[in-house]
């Protein structure tokens, strides 16, 4: 399984479309978007900091 996620893997689809287009051969190969909400892991790293 490849999951995409991020900015780039959420929101890009001629990038996703070309990650599958280029994993075409791989058997099986299952691929998800999922949210990655950074911002709560950015704030949550930051309070850590504070």
């Amino acid at each position: 399984m490849l999951v995409l996620t991020g900015g780039i893997g959420e929101h890009d689809a001629p990038t996703a479309r070309a990650i599958r287009a280029g994993l075409a051969w791989v058997p099986g190969l299952e691929i998800r978007i999922l949210p990655s909400q950074e911002d709560v892991q950015i704030a949550r790293h930051a309070a850590t900091l504070a």
